[in-house]
This record gives structure tokens, sequence and C-alpha cells, in this order.
């Protein structure tokens, strides 16, 4: 699950926040973002699209550190969209 609710201009809440937590996680772990974009509609369509790709040094302890805060977020998200009906998924 991507937050794409700030790409889309939506409003958003705290899941974001833990989203882009895991993004500087990566980015501190393996030294470039997670995602990659020539341009800013390419980095968008690699953000809604794309799962982050982490090098065989990374250790296994790091990589779930940064899935469970995207979990983290991913729950966050859908109680948002369950309090919030009349967004559409």
């Amino acid at each position: 699950m991507r937050h794409v609710q700030i790409l889309s201009g939506l409003k958003y809440d705290c899941a974001v926040d833990w989203w882009s937590f895991g993004v500087l996680l990566y980015e501190m772990l393996i030294g470039q973002s997670p995602f990659q974009g020539d341009n800013e509609d390419d980095l968008y369509r690699s953000i809604r699209n794309d799962t982050p790709f982490y090098p065989r040094y990374v250790q296994q302890a790091a990589v779930s550190c940064i899935t469970q805060v995207s979990l983290i977020s991913v729950v966050l998200l859908c109680i948002y969209y369950m309090e919030t009906p009349y967004l559409a998924w």
C-alpha cells in the first residue's frame, strides 16, 4: 500500500507520517531513496507501483524494522478509511 493521499492532494493523517518514517529509515540504511524517477511523474509512479529493493548486505533485522513501520502505516490508513466512508479506495 502506498500513501498516495499526498500525491493526489487528499487529506491525510498520521499513517503518512509512519510511511515517511519508513522511507527515511530506508534512506539512512541504504543511502538512497527506495523510489526512483528521472522526473516528478516517474517518481510518483514509482511510489505508487514499485516495491523497494533491499541489497543483500542489509541485515534481515533492518528489513524487518522497515517492514514493521510500513505495516503500522497500512493499519492506520485502513482505520482512516474505515472512519471516513465517503472516500473511495
